[in-house]
């Protein structure tokens, strides 16, 4: 991710490419933090969820094993998970 001025980040766009094939101009000066934050936030509730799923059907007698590699081969899994 990157934010700031639009022509700067023209200037060396390629030299951003050559360090990371993946690129998101997000704006201003500051956008990216912010935007950074937000997908940290979305990562943690998902660790936080799977803990949770984990130890709902862990106390309703699903081993946690068994339920870990269910999550993990549904719909549900995601390479935070793994």
């Amino acid at each position: 991710m990157v934010a700031g001025d639009q022509s700067a980040y023209d200037q060396v766009r390629e030299v951003l490419v050559a360090i990371g094939s993946t690129l998101s101009y997000i704006g201003s000066s500051g956008l990216a933090v912010r935007t950074k934050l937000a997908i940290n936030l979305l990562l943690m509730v998902e660790v936080i969820a799977f803990g949770e799923a984990v130890a709902m059907t862990e106390r309703g007698g699903v081993e946690r094993s068994v339920v870990v590699d269910a999550i993990l081969k549904s719909v549900a899994a995601s390479p935070v998970l793994s």
